[in-house]
């Protein structure tokens, strides 16, 4: 059996694949089995797209595909990047039981993904600034208010 075949976009790499070129029917079902059929990651636009079947080995299920962002944090032990995939807030979901849709979408998803802008204050690229950031979601959560305003600054007195 063949891979299913791609038009890659340029910035985009191929993490791992078990997409084939095969719909699901009977005696095939070891194809639609793993957690994951296909990972594409971008890091210029810091995206990962991962496609599953679910449930697995069940011929009635369907693709799942999750677009997430990668946040970046600075690792001090190392002096460099960590880039994680945040599969807590998937930047789009999308299913379809067609492998024809799949393809379709995927093409079009690597052509147009915006690029993620983090947007946690940091002090410097991939590290957050504590006492900004949480008043940063503070206001993200609660909203200005006369008490919001009224709070001293942290660390400031």
């Amino acid at each position: 059996m063949n891979l299913q075949p791609l038009r890659i976009e340029a910035g985009w790499t191929v993490k791992y694949n078990q997409l084939y070129e095969i719909d699901p029917v009977v005696g095939f079902e070891d194809y639609f089995d793993g957690s994951s059929l296909l990972i594409l990651e971008n890091y210029s636009r810091l995206k990962f797209i991962d496609v599953e079947w679910r449930p697995e080995r069940d011929l009635n299920g369907e693709y799942q595909v999750r677009v997430l962002n990668f946040i970046e944090n600075f690792n001090q032990k190392n002096n460099e990047f960590d880039i994680d995939p945040n599969w807590e807030n998937p930047f789009l979901t999308f299913t379809t039981k067609s492998r024809i849709e799949l393809v379709e979408k995927l093409e079009e998803l690597m052509r147009i993904l915006p690029a993620y802008k983090d947007p946690r204050i940091t002090s410097k690229k991939g590290i957050v600034s504590e006492p900004s950031e949480t008043y940063r979601l503070r206001l993200k959560d609660c909203g200005i208010s006369n008490e919001f305003v009224a709070l001293p600054l942290l660390g400031h007195r």
